[in-house]
């Protein structure tokens, strides 16, 4: 689920530029990646550029990263021209 303001969503797609930044990891300094086109995120998948870029592990319910091969506590989309 993604939550914007109070608003919650179960699939998200974003049409303007977007970086995405994984935190809170006591292991791990944040990550940021991007400026990538096109964002989507559904049932648990993150699909940049038309790639898949992470995905929700159930059981330890981190982010893993394929870009980096770690797994986050927090996943953060924001828009690239903020």
């Amino acid at each position: 689920m993604w939550r914007v303001g109070e608003r919650k969503f179960f699939r998200l797609d974003c049409t303007a530029r977007v970086t995405i930044r994984f935190d809170c990891s006591a292991d791990l300094v944040a990550r940021t990646f991007g400026p990538f086109g096109q964002f989507s995120c559904v049932n648990g998948v993150a699909y940049t550029d038309n790639a898949v870029f992470a995905f929700v592990d159930q059981k330890t319910r981190e982010w893993f990263c394929y870009d980096d091969g770690h797994r986050w506590p927090v996943m953060a989309v924001t828009d690239a021209a903020a």
